[in-house]
């Protein structure tokens, strides 16, 4: 079973049979809103306190709601007016994912081999490259 990232708009619903079958293990943060389908994350990047992702009966310790030492690398790559994406990358890479789905086609997408060179998991458009999606959690799952 592999960790993949979902973003609240890259969920399918071809993924909760992935889930079902053992294959993947879903996660997400809220930083733009919940996906009840999804799993929170296990380790979110930053939250500060103006964000209404995160309330106080949260399981996650504040102390590990801070981000990773590849989060300004990150937020480099992706631009800093794209900071929710930054977060949701390193939440990821904190999480330990060894996929990111997206549906971005921007920041992401455009620097996808550099990002995934950063962070050391692989980015995949959640329409236009699921079948190497798939492709890629039978190979490692």
């Amino acid at each position: 079973m592999i960790k993949v990232y979902c973003e609240r708009g890259a969920f399918r619903k071809e993924l909760k049979s992935l889930e079902k079958d053992g294959l993947v293990q879903l996660l997400h943060f809220p930083y733009e809103g919940r996906n009840r389908k999804v799993a929170e994350t296990d380790t979110p990047s930053m939250i500060t306190a103006d964000m209404t992702c995160w309330t106080a009966d949260s399981a996650i310790r504040i102390s590990d709601m801070c981000e990773s030492d590849r989060y300004s690398e990150v937020l480099r790559c992706v631009g800093g007016n794209n900071w929710r994406d930054a977060l949701h990358l390193d939440s990821a890479y904190k999480s330990k994912c060894r996929a990111f789905l997206t549906r971005d086609k921007g920041d992401i997408s455009k620097r996808k081999q550099e990002l995934e060179s950063i962070l050391g998991l692989r980015i995949f458009h959640a329409d236009e490259d699921w079948e190497h999606f798939i492709e890629y959690v039978k190979s490692v799952a």
